[in-house]
């Protein structure tokens, strides 16, 4: 071969080379593309469910947050009939007001999508740090409030509860439910069941668990209306952020 042949031939073996690996960067370069279109298909879809659950959240939250009020406010009602003496009082009224009282509300986060991306180590997915420190700090706060004030509320609600069966058969509690599930409480009906109304309230022991029972609701309440309703809608206006980027 001579020279010239010689310095063609290296040249086109060169440029066959350079067009090659410009063809394996163009590949690669498209199939990244590709990849980093699917996990912002996978992203979008994972936070649009995560806004799904926390509205859920969101409404639950609303709703507990009115139920422990108004809990609060029919304490306060028995509370003045007890102090008064008022043996008179409604039957329905005391009835419901009593049985009420000791229902427990507590809220639990619903959170299945993120709780699914955590136990699956797939959490990487979701690139927002901001939104998955603001969810680890909600779900840190759940955790820390049922490991402290739900098991506490429950251990006073249940000691109101017995203090409450002894003067009041405990059925009242499935005949109040499926009442007002009715619509209306029949009075008649009610007087089937044990009432000790003047041992209830002559009870000293009456008034302190009806102050628990205030306290317990007005923290429950309090938790409801203020730390968590702000904390969710935090979360939610960050994963609105996301969802819009």
């Amino acid at each position: 071969m001579g020279k010239g042949k010689t310095t063609r031939y290296f040249k086109y073996a060169v440029g066959e080379i350079i067009l090659v690996v410009i063809g394996i960067l163009i590949a690669l370069g498209i199939n990244n593309l590709n990849e980093n279109r699917k996990e912002n298909i996978q992203e979008q879809y994972l936070l649009k469910q995560i806004k799904k659950d926390i509205l859920v959240d969101s409404s639950l939250i609303y709703r507990y947050a009115s139920l422990t009020y108004g809990k609060t406010i029919q304490a306060k009602h028995l509370k003045k009939a007890v102090l008064a003496k008022r043996y008179d009082i409604s039957i329905d009224t005391l009835a419901l007001n009593s049985f009420f009282i000791g229902k427990l509300v507590l809220f639990d986060a619903y959170t299945p999508t993120f709780d699914e991306l955590v136990s699956s180590g797939n959490l990487g997915v979701i690139k927002s740090e901001n939104l998955k420190s603001a969810f680890k700090r909600y779900k840190n706060t759940n955790e820390g409030i049922k490991s402290f004030l739900y098991d506490e509320s429950q251990k006073r609600k249940e000691a109101y509860n017995t203090h409450l069966h002894k003067y009041f058969e405990p059925q009242i509690t499935t005949f109040l439910w499926e009442s007002l599930d009715r619509g209306k409480i029949n009075k008649d009906s009610l007087l089937n069941y044990k009432m000790d109304i003047k041992g209830f309230m002559d009870d000293p022991k009456t008034l302190d668990h009806i102050n628990t029972m205030i306290g317990i609701d007005r923290e429950l309440n309090w938790n409801y209306s203020q730390r968590r309703i702000k904390t969710i809608q935090q979360i939610i206006e960050i994963v609105s952020d996301e969802i819009q980027k």
